[in-house]
């Protein structure tokens, strides 16, 4: 049951635990969940209560004396000094170092089932032992790799005793849980003739919620506890959040969802970037943001807990009605020369120095009907005065290794889409091919595709 219900996290975010744990940022992340000592409301309340009381008796002890108006001098410098006081015992406070417990979690919701890849970070100012338990049939917890292991006593249930920690040092541990079946979110997506509508129902306070599949990428905004939120004729975004400002959380999601999803750099160097295709989804679903720890995991000791939890909401998409619309970022997008992927910067990013020559092949994604093809339109946002773009498309059968140049698009839309549309493949072949102006320019010049994406519309058969 265990193995069975984790290996639903493989299919939208491969070991995203082992991820965390191998990136370099991810002991930054939860060091920025760790907060500092405050006044609660109700001790700053008793504070004031008290300030305010002092002063009052101060000013009634002094009616009783021959100056009653020097009370008002004591009650300034008394209120003075207290203030100092407060502010310099309150910085020394909040300075000293505190014991935490932070979490990171990666939660894919499939169905009632959710699973949880964390990564989870335990702190202590001065050398210190701790007792960890949790569930032995739920959760699987390990150390980052090459620190001792910590020994582990399985009863009922999974016990870490003793587990130590430096002085000034966070322990840090990766595993995977199975959370308690409880009302998980649930999300639909629905493509019909008048564009993408998502629903979602969260069952708990999501924040800053997106839809994402493939290069599709839809703002979708907070969702309070409870409610069934329809989203209608979702259009392609350049961004995942939603938020016209930005504040501390905001940041620290955008570091954590870039380990997931990161965004292309346009670089000079001539080698591909690091390989995103582990990054990827495997399908359509909605993604949200909770602060509440959810691991299954308790600490006997009494710690400050905090987490930031990125949810991966499965959404199956269904097609309904005779006419519909494939937009932008929808389409699966696969590279049919292998020389291509050396400017790869990400799905449907590209960048380089020289010539090159794209054969991008566009499939109707694997959930959707066949469909008689009546629009199609080519997106292509080509960046490089040194270059000239030129993109044509490409016969159903076409040889990768002797494309042929085929009369060039004049504007995005495609003349008599029927004539490249290959159905036994359900896909369209595109070239992009790059060349300089001059080869002076083309020497200190590089150019950038920021975009490449195709918009298919046609009635289902």
């Amino acid at each position: 049951m265990l193995f069975r219900s984790l290996s639903l996290a493989q299919k939208t975010i491969p070991a995203a635990d082992r991820l965390l744990e191998r990136a370099s940022g991810t002991d930054a992340i939860v060091s920025s969940l760790a907060g500092i000592k405050v006044l609660g409301r109700g001790p700053m309340l008793g504070y004031l209560v008290a300030l305010v009381a002092g002063m009052v008796v101060v000013l009634y002890a002094f009616r009783f004396t021959r100056a009653p108006e020097r009370g008002w001098t004591v009650v300034a410098v008394l209120a003075v000094v207290t203030g100092i006081v407060a502010m310099v015992v309150a910085d020394k406070w909040k300075g000293q170092p505190q014991f935490f417990l932070n979490e990171v979690n990666i939660v894919y919701v499939a169905g009632d089932h959710a699973v949880a890849h964390s990564a989870l970070g335990l702190y202590s100012p001065h050398a210190a032992s701790f007792d960890l338990a949790a569930s032995a049939e739920t959760l699987r917890l390990r150390p980052r790799k090459g620190v001792d292991s910590f020994s582990v006593r399985v009863n009922d249930d999974l016990r870490v005793a003793g587990l130590a920690v430096r002085a000034n040092d966070m322990r840090a541990m990766f595993g995977q849980a199975i959370l308690p079946a409880t009302k998980q979110p649930h999300a639909t997506a629905k493509l019909t003739a008048t564009g993408l509508e998502v629903t979602v129902t969260a069952t708990q306070p999501l924040e800053d919620c997106f839809f994402k599949c493939n290069r599709f990428v839809a703002p979708l905004g907070d969702l309070p506890a409870g409610a069934t939120k329809t989203f209608r004729h979702l259009e392609t975004g350049d961004a995942f959040s939603s938020r016209v400002v930005q504040n501390t959380a905001d940041e620290l999601r955008t570091r954590l969802r870039r380990l997931f999803f990161p965004d292309p750099v346009y670089t000079l160097g001539k080698q591909r970037l690091t390989d995103t295709a582990a990054f990827r989804e495997r399908g359509p679903a909605v993604y949200g943001w909770t602060a509440a720890p959810l691991f299954p995991s308790t600490l006997e000791q009494k710690v400050a807990h905090r987490a930031i939890n990125f949810w991966s909401i499965e959404a199956p998409v269904t097609y309904t009605g005779r006419q519909i619309i494939i937009p932008r970022g929808l389409a699966t997008l696969r590279l049919k020369n292998k020389d291509a992927r050396t400017v790869e910067r990400a799905e449907g990013r590209f960048s380089g120095t020289r010539a090159s020559t794209l054969l991008a092949e566009f499939s109707l994604p694997a959930d959707c009907p066949d469909v008689q093809v009546a629009t199609a339109r080519v997106v292509v946002n080509f960046r490089g005065s040194a270059f000239r773009c030129h993109v044509s498309m490409q016969a159903p059968g076409t040889d990768e290794l002797k494309i042929k140049r085929q009369p060039e698009l004049t504007g995005d839309t495609v003349p008599n889409p029927r004539q490249w549309y290959d159905p036994a493949r359900r896909s369209f072949l595109v070239a992009v091919e790059i060349e300089p102006v001059t080869l002076e320019q083309a020497a200190v010049n590089y150019w950038q595709i920021r975009e490449l994406d195709m918009e298919i519309g046609g009635t289902v058969q």
